[in-house]
């Protein structure tokens, strides 16, 4: 059985915008920015594409 099949990550808390958090495990090194998790966040920045892609009228 691999390392990797072992390790189980559960965050107990919701990163905020501006949040960092770094995982490393041996070789392996995760960075995670609060402001790309947001689906608040991601929303709004989807329809803001949406507009600015949509013809003026």
């Amino acid at each position: 059985m691999s390392l990797l099949s072992k390790i189980t990550l559960k965050p107990a808390v919701v990163p905020k915008a501006g949040s960092v958090f770094v995982l490393q495990a041996g070789c392996w090194k995760v960075t995670l920015i609060g402001d790309k998790l947001s689906p608040k966040e991601k929303l709004k920045e989807t329809q803001c594409l949406q507009c600015a892609q949509s013809p003026i009228s």
